[in-house]
């Protein structure tokens, strides 16, 4: 299987000398799949979202500073071949030569759609992590955000005792910290406060809103998303990226098949692996 029908043309083209203000503003729209990055008509690599909400630099620096690059494919690369390269080089999306000419993207989601139908035959029990990386509730969010980039994760479960009870992502933690805690809604994690990405219920910030000294002491609690998903070891693969598209998450927490306690957790990388 070859990646030419699976291939995206939801991407913009930026000059090396771009500000990265006016990359930010091109990821507004949220069906654009990938930037990438150009100096004339040479290749230079990709830009992520989650690249640009990771940077410290300021809005007037140039896109090239935050370039990642990764390897080109041809439009009759094989879908097989794609994935490995992804998994090298650490990207979810690559970019598609036809003739030396930029035709398009191949992004980790577009690849997982193809090779849904062929996981039934395997199990989450094969492809997810049994080191689980967690915090609990009373957690600081500063505390949080170095085990993610420690750990070099993206998502991180909140475990009360046994007890399975939310989940922080590293895109929450840089996006609460760089909007200095603006988004505040008041309350507790229990409240109807704030919407996440995905809708889920988040916690609010009360009476320290703004308060940009101490916004890294606050407990995870009023950041995380209470509604976590998970997935039994035993779920077949194909149900397990199923659920990830509807769901409009990059990972679910693997609970035993006996018990609902967390032993471990899937994300959409390790099923391209």
């Amino acid at each position: 299987m070859d990646i030419s029908e699976i291939l995206s043309a939801k991407f913009t083209e930026f000059d090396v000398g771009t500000p990265l203000s006016k990359v930010a503003g091109a990821f507004e729209n949220q069906e654009l799949d990938a930037v990438v990055v150009t100096d004339g008509d040479e290749y230079r690599g990709v830009v992520s979202r989650r690249q640009l909400a990771s940077s410290s630099n300021r809005p007037s620096a140039k896109v090239g500073s935050q370039v990642q690059h990764v390897p080109t494919v041809e439009r009759t690369e094989d879908v097989r071949e794609v994935a490995r390269l992804m998994i090298g080089s650490d990207a979810k999306t690559l970019p598609v030569l036809d003739d030396d000419r930029l035709v398009g993207v191949v992004t980790a989601d577009a690849v997982l759609e193809a090779v849904r139908p062929f996981l039934d035959a395997v199990t989450v029990e094969d492809a997810y992590s049994s080191k689980l990386v967690s915090v609990s509730p009373g957690t600081t969010i500063g505390k949080a955000l170095n085990t993610l980039r420690e750990s070099g994760i993206a998502h991180l479960p909140v475990v009360d005792g046994d007890d399975l009870v939310g989940m922080i992502s590293l895109y929450d933690v840089i996006e609460f910290t760089t909007r200095g805690g603006s988004k505040s809604q008041g309350g507790s994690s229990g409240s109807s406060g704030g919407r996440g990405r995905s809708g889920e219920s988040r916690g609010g910030f009360g009476a320290r809103e703004g308060d940009s000294d101490r916004m890294l002491d606050l407990p995870v609690e009023n950041l995380m998303s209470d509604a976590v998903v998970s997935i039994r070891r035993s779920a077949p693969l194909d149900e397990t990226v199923e659920m990830m598209f509807e769901r409009e998450v990059s990972s679910l927490v693997v609970t035993a098949d006996r018990t609902d306690g967390p032993v471990g957790i899937v994300t959409k990388t390790d099923v391209v692996e």
